[in-house]
């Protein structure tokens, strides 16, 4: 049976509505601008630059409302990561060695240890890689994810995850950076 770790997509809105009013702020602000475009105007190329940038954010905070697959499925195999940097799909039990729950750059994350952090390097897009590496560097995880984007209970993932592993729960509370 698989437990399966529903989205929450409160922070894709939320990033969806603010970029989405800057769009249309810096959409008018180069319209009124649109005769002074030329290269010697960094105030217009800024302008641009930036309405490029939330371009990329309000098509990204749309993709990932429309996705239907769970965040994480728990199942007998493995974790199964749909939503972390790495995006590993099935880690096998065998792999991973520890998880537990960090305050990490302000949020709540689930920290998932495996034996081969340069699979989940490997497995990565080029952007995250970079992102992975210094994760890894800085917290010993390769798999990170922030429990602000699940809509699940944490403690009672780190319970599911630690009984899979078959390691008991000695400390419940969450151990800050």
């Amino acid at each position: 049976m698989a437990l399966k770790i529903p989205r929450r997509n409160f922070l894709h809105y939320r990033n969806l509505l603010l970029s989405s009013a800057a769009l249309l702020y810096l959409g008018l602000k180069l319209y009124s601008r649109w005769y002074a475009i030329p290269l010697y105007d960094w105030y217009s190329l800024l302008l641009l630059l930036f309405f490029v940038v939330n371009m990329v954010v309000v098509a990204n905070s749309i993709r990932q409302l429309f996705k239907t697959s769970p965040a994480l499925l728990i199942t007998d195999e493995g974790l199964v990561d749909y939503i972390s940097p790495a995006r590993m799909g099935l880690i096998p039990w065998a792999d991973v060695t520890d998880a537990e729950l960090k305050q990490y750059r302000g949020y709540p994350h689930l920290l998932v240890t495996i034996t081969n952090n340069q699979q989940a390097i490997d497995s990565a897009h080029f952007i995250n890689k970079f992102l992975i590496k210094q994760t890894i560097k800085k917290t010993g995880a390769a798999i990170i994810v922030n429990c602000a984007m699940l809509d699940f209970d944490r403690e009672q993932l780190l319970d599911e995850i630690m009984d899979e592993l078959g390691k008991p729960m000695f400390d419940r509370h969450l151990i800050s950076e």
